[in-house]
């Protein structure tokens, strides 16, 4: 008895010489029409049209692969960059260029890209610049106001009579500082500075002070209306 295979049927006995035998005489399976000879044959092609598909199948695959490596090293980076356009404002020094290109490069990017991208940068960074630049504006409005409140309510340089008491602070700066010190302090700012205003407004206190004490005040050498109406008196004299 011949042995049984996994499949559970008899196993298949050796060739006969005659290839015509049915699969009736080796298998005890009649199959009507078929014979082991056809079979083998079929077998065979159904074998090779596959391993042919597979073949074309992975020939394919390697000519779209072939194509796609092909299309990003012609949209990719170029051999040299072209002389990128600084957008209008922007401050790009050379060295830092030179690493945008190098960056540009390495994540493979053609002309337009890069260029677009050093386009975004520059914008966010004007944004960024801008928003800075009125961040510290206000922050220097909030400080200047909290020296003018601080000032008004201070009790030397302060209260109804704070003008007057600035006038003679601006009086003494006019007379000891130079017309750099009191630009400086325009620009700066610093001319709100209680500290400073009441340094300046005691120098001014105090010469004032001295001269009435001394008797040295100096009368005035016309009348207002003298210095009003410089030629009618002078006509008249």
């Amino acid at each position: 008895m011949a042995d049984e295979t996994a499949l559970g049927g008899a196993s298949f006995t050796e060739s006969t010489e005659t290839t015509g035998t049915t699969v009736e005489e080796t298998t005890g399976a009649p199959v009507e029409g078929v014979t082991e000879g056809k079979m083998a044959v079929e077998g065979k092609t159904d074998t090779t049209a596959a391993e042919k598909t597979a073949d074309e199948t992975t020939a394919e695959s390697k000519d779209t692969k072939g194509d796609e490596e092909d299309g990003d090293a012609k949209a990719g980076a170029p051999e040299a960059y072209e002389e990128f356009a600084v957008p209008e404002g922007a401050v790009i020094d050379e060295a830092m260029m030179g690493k945008f290109t190098d960056g540009v490069k390495y994540l493979n990017l053609n002309q337009e890209q890069a260029q677009g991208l050093l386009d975004l940068y520059a914008e966010q960074n004007e944004a960024v610049q801008a928003a800075q630049v009125e961040a510290q504006e206000q922050q220097w409005t909030d400080i200047q106001t909290g020296w003018q409140e601080t000032a008004k309510a201070d009790k030397e340089i302060g209260g109804v009579d704070h003008d007057e008491k600035i006038a003679i602070a601006r009086s003494a700066l006019q007379r000891f500082g130079t017309p750099e010190l009191v630009q400086a302090m325009n620009e700066l700012r610093f001319g709100d500075h209680p500290e400073l205003i009441r340094t300046f407004f005691r120098v001014g206190q105090h010469l004032t002070e001295s001269k009435i004490a001394s008797g040295d005040v100096t009368p005035p050498s016309k009348s207002p209306a003298e210095i009003m109406y410089p030629g009618h008196y002078q006509d008249a004299g």
